[in-house]
C-alpha cells in the first residue's frame, strides 16, 4: 500500500522472513489483497536441506494460476549462505522456470570475484539472475555478467546510508546491464521512486572529475520505469506506454508550487516531484488511487494493525 500510495505500480518483494508455510501464505495473500503487481521473491527460511522441496511446494500451491503476483527465487547463496545453498537455489529455479534475485557483489571485491566464478563454473547464470547491489565488481567482471543476460538492482540510499559502497549505477549501465532502482528496506530508506531516482542521479553526476556527467534525468527515469520492468522480467508487460501492454499508470499533479514552473517534464519528475504529486494510480486498468486518495482499502484499520504489531515486536 505504501508503494501504491507513492505511485509504484510494480515491485519485487525480496521476502526473506519465510520461516514457515504460514508466513509465506500470509505474505502472498497481503500482496494480492493490496492490488499491486508484484514478483514475490521467495527466500526459504526453514530447516537445512529443505530449499528445493519447499520452493516447489510454494510454486505449485500458491502460484498455480496466472495473476498479478508472480514468483522468483530470492537466493542467499553463494556469498551469504554458501555455495551448497546456492546450488540448491539456482537448480530449483531452473527446474521450475523461475528467475533468481540475489545479493551479489555487496561484500567486498574478494567475495564478489569468488561468488561470480562459482556461478560461472557451475553454469548457474543460464537462469535469469538479478545482481542486487553489485558494488564490488571490476569492469571486466561486469562485462562477463552482461554477457549472461543478467540484470542488476541498485539501492542508492541504502548503499550509502549502510556504508555498503558507492552505487555503481553508471558502471552497470555502461556494461550494458539493465539496471533498476530499489529501496532495499524502508527501515533506513524511503520507499518511493522519487527519492531513489533523485539520489541515483545526484550521486552518479557527482563523481570526481565529472566522470558521471553523462548520466541524465532521462536515464534515472528509465531505471524507475522500463529498465525496472526489464529487471523483474516484466518488460513486455509494463514499464512503458505501448500497444498490448498492461495499463499500469500514474498521473502526477503539475499544479503544485514545486511543479508549476517546470518546463521539462522528465527533469521535473526526477528533480522536483515527490509523493505529494501522485494524484492517480492504476494497475492493470484498475484505479487504486484517485484524487490523491487511496481506494478499496480501510487505511485506518491497516495503520491500527501496524501499530499493534509494532508494539508487540517492541514488547518482545
Amino acid at each position: 500500500m505504501e508503494c501504491l500510495d507513492s505511485g509504484v505500480t510494480t515491485l519485487l518483494d525480496w521476502s526473506h522472513a519465510q520461516f514457515s508455510p504460514e508466513h509465506t501464505e500470509a505474505a502472498v495473500r497481503a500482496l494480492r489483497e493490496s492490488g499491486i503487481r508484484a514478483v514475490f521473491g521467495y527466500c526459504y527460511g526453514g530447516r537445512n536441506g529443505g530449499v528445493a522441496e519447499e520452493t516447489r511446494r510454494v510454486r505449485e500451491t500458491l502460484f498455480d494460476t496466472p495473476g498479478l503476483v508472480t514468483m522468483a527465487v530470492a537466493a542467499i547463496g553463494p556469498e551469504i549462505a554458501g555455495e551448497k545453498r546456492a546450488l540448491a537455489e539456482w537448480r530449483v529455479a531452473a527446474e521450475l522456470g523461475l528467475p533468481v534475485t540475489a545479493h551479489l557483489g555487496g561484500h567486498g571485491g574478494e567475495s564478489a570475484a569468488r561468488g561470480l566464478a562459482f556461478l560461472e563454473d557451475n553454469g548457474l547464470l543460464s537462469t535469469p539472475t538479478t545482481f542486487v547491489h553489485a558494488l564490488h565488481y571490476t569492469d571486466e567482471q561486469l562485462k562477463r555478467i552482461a554477457a549472461t543476460g543478467a540484470t542488476a538492482s541498485v539501492s542508492p540510499v541504502d548503499e550509502m546510508s549502510l556504508g555498503l559502497g558507492y552505487p555503481t549505477t553508471g558502471s552497470l549501465r555502461a556494461a550494458g546491464i539493465p539496471t533498476g532502482l530499489s529501496a532495499d528496506t524502508v527501515v533506513c530508506s524511503p520507499g518511493d521512486m522519487f527519492s531513489q531516482m533523485r539520489t541515483a542521479h545526484l550521486l552518479e553526476r557527482g563523481r570526481p572529475g565529472g566522470a558521471g556527467l553523462g548520466f541524465t534525468t532521462r536515464d534515472a527515469l528509465r531505471m524507475a520505469t522500463i529498465e525496472g520492468a526489464q529487471v523483474v522480467g516484466l518488460g513486455d508487460v509494463v514499464g512503458s506506454l505501448r500497444p498490448g501492454k498492461q495499463a499500469d499508470l500514474q498521473l502526477l499533479r503539475t499544479d503544485t508550487l514545486g511543479m508549476a514552473a517546470a518546463h521539462d517534464p522528465i527533469g521535473a519528475i526526477v528533480l522536483n516531484a515527490d509523493t505529494g504529486c501522485v494524484d492517480t494510480v492504476m494497475v492493470a486498468g484498475r484505479v487504486l488511487k484517485r484524487g490523491g486518495q487511496m481506494l478499496h482499502q480501510d487505511l485506518a484499520s491497516v495503520l491500527a494493525a501496524l501499530a499493534e504489531t509494532a508494539g508487540a515486536v517492541v514488547a518482545v
